[in-house]
């Protein structure tokens, strides 16, 4: 039986503060590096959200992707907040 791949929406901030919207099944990668960017372009993911299809994955990329910078800075930012309060408890 093949096992079920988990599929993840992401934002990630590349070294000259772009961010970037991508969707992969294997996150631990995109950590490393990202496709067709040079290996030693480094980046931080700030967002993820896991799928059980591609389908669903690319659809919620897609809805992202057409956020402004500023929409994407907020959700980077609510997260962030979020795991704050998850801190403090």
């Amino acid at each position: 039986m093949l096992k079920a791949l988990t599929w993840y929406t992401y934002i990630a901030e590349q070294a000259d503060s772009t961010l970037h919207v991508g969707t992969t099944n294997n996150i631990k990668k995109k950590l490393k590096n990202t496709d067709g960017i040079n290996d030693d372009y480094l980046i931080t993911i700030h967002y993820t959200r896991s799928f059980k299809s591609r389908s669903e994955a690319c659809k919620h990329e897609h809805r992202l992707k057409r956020y402004s910078t500023m929409g994407k800075l907020d959700i980077i930012q609510s997260v962030h907040n979020e795991v704050r309060k998850l801190q403090n408890l």
